[in-house]
């Protein structure tokens, strides 16, 4: 009698073991697939930039930037964001900084720059690489415009302001 005793608590703790391991097994798979009650794996919602801003980042009040000048973008987003990707005048930037909603990038106007309006795109996504819309335009209707040799207003247009 005392042999089936013992045979049955053992095949209760291997029913047990199995069980416990089982559980543990379903558990991590879950939480690698992000399924596993972790809201920020669950972020489906795309990023988008709140304010995008642009100036001469020698002269911020200037409205022109002249060659050899660094024209700078301001971008705040919504929330952290990988390092965007930023063309200037249809060239990378030759600088991306900043981290989490604050970025900035930047690109020394060169002697091939089209003299107007300089251009630009930002490419984007979120920590969950959830793909923000591609902004062209700055939120606050500002402008900068590359003159080689300078815009004849002294860059200020007369009111100090980015227009």
């Amino acid at each position: 009698m005392r042999s089936q005793v013992t045979t049955s608590v053992a095949g209760f703790f291997q029913a047990n073991h199995f069980g416990a391991i089982s559980a543990l097994l379903f558990t991590l798979i879950l939480s690698a697939c992000g399924g596993y009650d972790n809201p920020e794996s669950n972020d489906y919602v795309s990023p988008s930039l709140t304010e995008v801003t642009v100036q001469d980042a020698d002269a911020p009040l200037r409205t022109d930037v002249v060659l050899g000048g660094t024209f700078m973008i301001n971008i705040t987003a919504d929330e952290a964001i990988m390092a965007p990707t930023v063309m200037i005048n249809g060239l990378a930037a030759d600088a991306v900084r900043g981290s989490g909603t604050s970025w900035t990038a930047s690109r020394v106007m060169l002697e091939s720059d089209a003299d107007g309006v300089i251009t630009f795109s930002i490419s984007y996504a979120d920590l969950n690489t959830n793909p923000g819309a591609a902004v062209s335009e700055t939120t606050d209707g500002s402008a900068i415009e590359y003159c080689a040799t300078g815009c004849g207003t002294g860059g200020t247009g007369g009111t100090g302001l980015v227009h």
